[in-house]
């Protein structure tokens, strides 16, 4: 094809906007708050959860590397098993009603079962079975909500901005994930991680923290 390539004039007219004026816009659009706030938050829950199982897995139940391995591997295969599932419910439901639901639904089995605790091997297989539900609607669902607020942003302000919004989105992911680092640190210290003779209350805390 060298040499059949479409030539492009310059767009003499086009404008390079404000980032701070293209935010502004987008955040007058009604669902562009509510999607970012979630990210950020689903990013903090996510964040916590996988630090939090290693620590589990590590210092509660005091399971063998082999058998983490093995746990890692289920958590993989549940993201990809709940796709399908997610994708069938998306298209018979509102996508929003399926995203919102289907993470407050596992985050509320990963409070139930910080409560119960995981006694058996079964149990910590089934809440991650559960929160991934919730997590693999997040990374699916989200890209295609955040896209669709692109479209609208075309709609009424007639600007393509899918880079910004992205860019945007991207940081409530980044923001959830370091306050969820900060937060587990601190409580951490204060259920007196690395502290000598405090290491039951420490992994106590972690339990509810997963």
């Amino acid at each position: 094809t060298k040499g059949t390539e479409l030539v492009l004039a310059p767009e003499a007219s086009a404008k390079r906007e404000n980032i701070f004026k293209s935010y502004i816009a987008m955040f007058k659009l009604k669902p562009v708050l509510p999607l970012m706030i979630s990210v950020l938050l689903w990013s903090l829950v996510s964040s916590m959860q996988s630090g939090g199982l290693v620590y589990l897995m590590t210092n509660n139940l005091n399971y063998s590397a082999e058998r983490q391995s093995g746990v890692m591997v289920f958590l993989s295969v549940m993201a990809m098993v709940w796709l399908p599932v997610i994708r069938k419910l998306a298209e018979k439901f509102d996508k929003k009603r399926v995203y919102v639901y289907s993470m407050a639904f596992s985050g509320l089995t990963l409070v139930v079962f910080g409560f119960i605790g995981f006694p058996v091997f079964a149990l910590l297989l089934l809440e991650i079975a559960l929160y991934c539900f919730g997590n693999s609607t997040y990374w699916t669902v989200y890209y295609s909500m955040m896209y669709d607020i692109s479209e609208l942003d075309e709609f009424i302000n007639g600007e393509r901005r899918e880079g910004a919004i992205s860019a945007l989105m991207s940081f409530g992911q980044k923001l959830g994930a370091a306050i969820a680092m900060w937060l587990s640190g601190q409580l951490l210290a204060l259920g007196g991680h690395g502290v000598a003779g405090m290491e039951e209350s420490a992994s106590a805390m972690i339990l509810h923290m997963n």
